[in-house]
């Protein structure tokens, strides 16, 4: 009797920290990734004859800059045979972060942006963007 009380109250507390694991990973998931992102691109026509620079802003959920963050930028083409370019933005006042590389391949692009706050929260963000054709 005494062996399948304490089988049961394991059990119980397996259950009770499988529940708060699952609500702590959802809250912290949901609310790290939430972030509003503007960008553009200079110049106007991204070509393979022009170095192009990249300006992304970044708000919290609450419209505030998210400020002093590392963004990390991996920049592949949407077929696997593309060797991938990477570079980090800086960092400017108010949100904005910048970065700039060579396209090497006309086409679809995608920027996979990793985002790491000053708290250690960790957005990750994709961007899609395409070259002009010739």
């Amino acid at each position: 009797m005494l062996k399948k009380i304490a089988v049961l109250l394991l059990f119980a507390l397996i259950a009770a920290g499988l529940y708060f694991v699952k609500k702590e990973l959802k809250s912290s998931s949901s609310a790290s990734q939430f972030v509003i992102l503007n960008w553009h691109h200079s110049p106007d026509k991204i070509s393979l004859l022009n170095e192009t620079e990249f300006t992304f802003r970044l708000k919290d959920k609450s419209n505030r800059p998210i400020e002093n963050a590392l963004m990390k930028v991996e920049a592949t083409m949407n077929h696997s045979s593309m060797i991938p370019i990477y570079t980090q933005a800086t960092s400017y006042p108010n949100g904005v972060y910048k970065f700039h590389f060579k396209i090497t391949m006309q086409g679809d692009w995608i920027l996979f942006l990793t985002i790491k706050k000053t708290d250690g929260t960790v957005i990750k963000k994709e961007v899609l963007f395409k070259t002009e054709s010739k």
